[in-house]
């Protein structure tokens, strides 16, 4: 392996700033679905009431609609985050490790000739002292 590979392989990572407040977004994000379902929940009740028969308009009824809207919305952050969110790395196969094996012996097979080299031209150094 090439010196290339191994300072890609433990560069460091680029840090997330937005990471530390995942969080916070998150809270908000829920606020305004919830603000955002109670608002539209009275409308779509009304509209619910005129397309179907025998619907009551009772506050209950209001917070069953606004907590399907809201659930519709955190759901549909969730698909559009899912989306944009970076793949996560894949497992390992075995052809991967395969490789990784094969790399392994050469390199071992590397340090070995290496080694016979050094040996050779140090008895090589010692015979003409």
């Amino acid at each position: 392996m090439s010196m290339e590979e191994y300072s890609n392989k433990y560069k460091p990572k680029k840090k997330n700033y937005l990471k530390p407040f995942m969080p916070i977004i998150g809270i908000i994000i829920l606020a305004i679905a919830a603000g955002v379902g109670y608002i539209t929940s009275e409308p779509l009740l009304r509209l619910l009431q005129d397309n179907v028969p025998g619907v009551p308009f009772s506050q209950e009824m209001q917070l069953v609609v606004a907590g399907t809207v809201f659930l519709v919305i955190i759901l549909a952050f969730g698909l559009i985050y899912s989306a944009f969110q970076p793949g996560m790395p894949k497992g390992v196969s075995e052809s991967d490790l395969d490789r990784e094996k094969r790399d392994r012996e050469k390199e071992i097979l590397a340090a070995k000739r290496r080694k016979k080299e050094m040996q050779a031209k140090m008895r090589q150094r010692n015979q003409g002292k």
